[in-house]
């Protein structure tokens, strides 16, 4: 098959397929914005099995961000069954909820290539005025193209501690720490 078929059943597929994907996706918006505006976790939970097996799915294929989305409902998920403060609070509407994320992910990028003292001390303060769990953090870091280092999850602890409990930073610890192999 040349590469011209090959391009034109792609785009013949995403001319049928996107319009589907939008409306899942603003289904997606809607289900989240609702979420947010009543506190209810559940029904944000709710898509995760939408995105990863339904007519969500579609979206996750062609719309970015649907996969932020879904990397926040598995925080989220994480945070509610073990009653860790919601990366959700303060945050009243989708547009709110990305950005959070994205400023999350700015502030942890600024610790991982510590470019100047003064953009680690900004992403220090970000950090601290906005208290991500252990699971934020750590999904974060191995899932937005950060090469976490051990340096780096040193810094953020050391940040962190200043509210983290004991057993977060244990947590955290147990996530970041180097698996060693059975022999």
């Amino acid at each position: 098959m040349s590469s011209a078929t090959k391009d034109q059943i792609f785009f013949e597929k995403y001319k049928q397929e996107y319009p589907l994907a939008l409306a899942a996706f603003q289904s997606i918006q809607s289900t989240v914005n609702e979420g947010l505006r009543e506190n209810n976790h559940l029904i944000m939970l709710s898509l995760i099995p939408f995105i990863e097996n339904g007519d969500g799915n579609l979206a996750f294929q062609y719309i970015g961000k649907t996969r932020r989305i879904l990397r926040i409902l598995y925080i989220l998920r994480l945070e509610d069954r073990y009653g860790f403060r919601a990366f959700t609070c303060e945050v009243s509407s989708w547009d709110d909820l990305l950005e959070k994320y994205m400023l999350s992910l700015f502030a942890l990028r600024r610790l991982a290539f510590s470019l100047s003292s003064q953009s680690e001390e900004e992403a220090a303060c970000f950090l601290l005025q906005n208290r991500l769990s252990p699971f934020a953090v750590y999904v974060l870091c191995s899932n937005e193209l950060i090469i976490p280092s051990r340096a780096l999850y040193k810094k953020i602890e050391n940040i962190s501690s200043q509210f983290w409990s004991k057993q977060e930073s244990l947590l955290f610890q147990s996530l970041t720490e180097p698996k060693k192999e059975l022999k």
